[in-house]
């Protein structure tokens, strides 16, 4: 979870702190059938804090609109472990598949004050050249993007496999790692992740 804690001037030395969380809830399926579950907060990039602190003051034309998925964000010596991956990354470790979130809620209640981005990636959509092994097609990661909404294509945004390469607007602003889970389309392995960014 991103620990950075931003500062608003008060009065006398009173200040109010406040800090940019997210929290990613994954959940693999077979066939329709839930396989794996994986529930734990995630790490903001420096990019996005940035954008955040931005859109305070001067307003911002970037808007979190897509998710990309990865395959080396484990260690390669044991993939049950996940990497730790540090804040002034500016990618997944090996991207996969990039694509539009499929659904976007926002809640702006008293204290309860968050964005949920929703999407799920199937393995029958992402070919096997996209992979770092294609002999043993994995999943390990995933990462929340921004875009611009301004300046770049419009929505809806078609999927992007590697090794090609996204729209240059877009910029990854939240990733998680995880152990690493099979990805192969004759399981019909799909993966729903939930992203959820808040203040607290």
């Amino acid at each position: 979870m991103d620990s950075k804690k931003y500062f608003i001037p008060g009065k006398g030395d009173h200040c109010e702190r406040f800090k940019i969380k997210g929290f990613v809830s994954l959940e693999f399926y077979q066939k329709g059938k839930l396989v794996h579950e994986d529930h734990n907060p995630n790490i903001i990039l420096n990019q996005g804090k940035a954008e955040v602190i931005e859109s305070l003051t001067s307003g911002t034309n970037r808007i979190l609109a897509r998710m990309c998925i990865g395959d080396r964000g484990a260690l390669p010596s044991d993939p049950t472990v996940p990497k730790t991956p540090e804040a002034s990354r500016t990618s997944l470790y090996a991207e996969v598949y990039r694509q539009d979130v499929d659904i976007t809620s926002t809640t702006t209640d008293g204290d309860v004050n968050e964005i949920l981005l929703v999407s799920t990636f199937k393995a029958l959509d992402i070919p096997l050249s996209a992979y770092s092994d294609q002999t043993n097609p994995v999943v390990s990661e995933i990462g929340l993007v921004m875009i611009d909404q301004i300046t770049g294509d419009p929505l809806p945004r078609p999927p992007v496999a590697a090794p090609n390469l996204p729209d240059s607007d877009e910029a990854v602003f939240a990733m998680r790692t995880y152990k690493t889970v099979p990805f192969e389309s004759a399981n019909e392995t799909a993966v729903t992740v939930r992203y959820t960014i808040f203040i607290g």
